[in-house]
């Protein structure tokens, strides 16, 4: 082992030696700060495997079951390094926010470093099994950290939305397992043979399958209700910790399309495309009849997530960078959102953030929301007048409601800021700095990452 994939393998086992270390010394004061902590060391570390992959990906690979020839193999990319440097960004805010407010480990701050260590690990494995195996092991993660501050904020319906949300990503996991299990006898390749290979031997409706996972695992109409509820009456940790979880899920399942994809054929893609186009309309509509601050903001990350099966539609298998480039901003964003909805405007770093916001919302030259519309726009032209048809309404869509949320949120003071239990108090320097850095960093990074956009 030299010394790249020591500095590999420390990020991936740094959450369990946290879980232990914090464990035996649970009755310290400083306990508490163990996921803060834990979160810098593994920014440190990235940096470092960023600084490499620059030159060549980093990769280990180490047994698991040697009958089997099962490897738990791992490789970081330019790519996955920069989504797991904006997740490691966001759960430094989830933990400073309070995972545990009452100090010492908790179960609650247990999950969460727990479902940290396991989404890393989805991102990073280069083996099917592995993958889907530490998916099912995030999504049961989730579940019970919704159980469980469901239950201690007295969230009503919570565990109802906590078992919503496994069912469905519980779905997509199992079809990932069985597909793996059936494939073992290529089981320690890389992932991105894997699936060429799968797509060769089981041909078109391998292909179908993939989208619907695709699609199924993404909260999108008709299955976005949870999401929303999440969004709204839960504390923003534990919100942002499921959104990256979701957007973890969909970074893999379209790198795994990524080379089955373009040996589609065209009626793939316009299906795709049609479904998430139909499922940004539904949202659009939605859009306007929230009545607060917050219901309306829950509605913006949907639209963002919908936008992943649009754009890998319209992209025909030629580029599939921009749906990446939608699940490294989309965890950004719904945090800068979810500041926004109870930010006061009295201050002048609150007066800076709300400028970031509309900035980064309204799709201005230079934000990633205009990169994003950009590419789609340049593909909707060369695909022909009923596609650009579609682009400019979408696109007139999407700056209507960007003009009705402003004026909803800075311009009407009827509108309520949230419902039921508080929230994240909006005149903290603290969250609102955290919140306007994240929005710049995330801005960089899309620029690093969808330069050829």
């Amino acid at each position: 082992m030299n010394l790249q994939q020591a500095v590999l393998a420390g990020y991936l086992i740094l959450p369990v030696l946290a879980l232990a270390f914090c464990s035996v010394w649970a009755s310290r004061a400083w306990a508490g700060r163990c996921g803060e902590g834990l979160c810098a060391l593994r920014m440190v570390l990235m940096l470092v495997l960023l600084r490499w992959t620059a030159e060549a990906p980093v990769g280990l690979s180490v047994p698991v079951v040697d009958v089997l020839g099962i490897d738990a193999s791992f490789q970081i990319s330019q790519e996955r390094g920069l989504f797991l440097l904006v997740s490691e960004l966001i759960w430094l805010f989830c933990h400073i926010a309070g995972f545990a407010r009452s100090g010492g480990l908790g179960s609650i701050r247990a999950l969460a470093i727990f479902l940290q260590m396991t989404v890393s690990v989805v991102v990073l494995s280069g083996n099917l099994f592995v993958m889907a195996t530490a998916l099912l092991l995030s999504v049961t993660a989730n579940f019970f950290l919704l159980r469980f501050v469901g239950e201690e904020e007295r969230v009503e319906g919570g565990s109802g939305l906590a078992a919503s949300a496994f069912l469905l990503q519980a779905i997509v996991c199992a079809a990932l397992l069985g597909w793996a299990l059936g494939q073992l006898g290529f089981a320690g390749a890389d992932i991105t043979r894997s699936a060429f290979r799968a797509f060769e031997t089981d041909g078109n409706p391998f292909v179908w399958a993939s989208l619907a996972l695709l699609f199924l695992w993404l909260p999108v109409w008709p299955w976005s209700r949870w999401y929303s509820r999440l969004l709204e009456v839960f504390p923003e940790p534990v919100s942002l910790a499921a959104t990256v979880l979701i957007c973890a899920g969909a970074f893999r399942l379209v790198e795994i399309g990524s080379i089955v994809y373009p040996r589609a054929q065209p009626g793939h893609y316009r299906a795709l495309y049609f479904f998430g186009y139909g499922a940004a309309l539904l949202l659009f509509s939605g859009f306007f009849s929230r009545a607060t601050k917050r219901s309306m903001l829950a509605e913006m990350p949907k639209i963002m997530l919908a936008m992943i099966p649009l754009m890998v539609g319209v992209s025909s298998g030629r580029d599939l960078v921009t749906p990446l480039v939608i699940s490294v901003f989309a965890p950004a964003f719904t945090m800068v959102a979810l500041v926004a909805s109870v930010v006061e405007k009295g201050t002048q770093i609150n007066r800076m953030f709300v400028f970031l916001f509309l900035y980064l919302v309204y799709g201005m030259p230079g934000s990633p929301v205009f990169l994003l519309f950009g590419y789609l726009g340049s593909q909707s032209v060369a695909n022909g007048a009923p596609w650009i048809v579609a682009f400019g309404l979408l696109w007139f869509l999407y700056f209507f409601s960007a003009v009705h949320l402003a004026r909803r949120m800075f311009v009407d003071e009827r509108v309520a800021a949230v419902g039921g239990m508080p929230f994240l108090p909006g005149s903290s320097p603290l969250v609102v700095g955290f919140a306007a850095v994240m929005g710049v960093v995330a801005s960089v990074v899309v620029w690093m990452f969808g330069v050829g956009i």
